[in-house]
């Protein structure tokens, strides 16, 4: 019965996506996971600072679904970043701050590809 039920959901999904243009939710840690299989192509360096920075997306977008992370969002979120102070004692350098927005843009760009109802949040800092 439960696999009919998600078997029924899915299809539902699928036939609003394509006719009617509704996107279904879908987590935030469902595109961090597809961007870094994606990613594991590439140097394990980058994939791995990829992952530290996405990790910690994670946590502030953790109830979130894709389609509710908007500009105001992500701005609350890097300002809370740059607020807190690294574990040398100082607070992260603008490099820093737009490394993370970096990762979380192309993490988006890539569920985009991956499912073209979800919204890319253009953010300019």
């Amino acid at each position: 019965k439960l696999a009919r039920e998600i078997e029924a959901k899915r299809r539902n999904d699928l036939f609003m996506a394509a006719q009617l243009g509704v996107a279904p939710d879908r987590p935030f840690a469902e595109a961090v996971k597809l961007f870094l299989k994606r990613k594991e192509l590439e140097a394990l360096r980058t994939v791995n600072t990829y992952e530290q920075q996405l990790e910690w997306w994670q946590q502030q977008f953790a109830k979130v679904s894709l389609q509710k992370i908007d500009e105001g969002k992500i701005a609350e979120a890097i300002s809370k970043k740059a607020s807190t102070e690294t574990h040398q004692g100082e607070r992260p350098s603008p490099a820093t701050l737009n490394r993370y927005l970096s990762a979380l843009r192309a993490c988006l760009r890539v569920a985009h590809k991956d499912g073209p109802q979800i919204r890319i949040v253009q953010l300019i800092v």
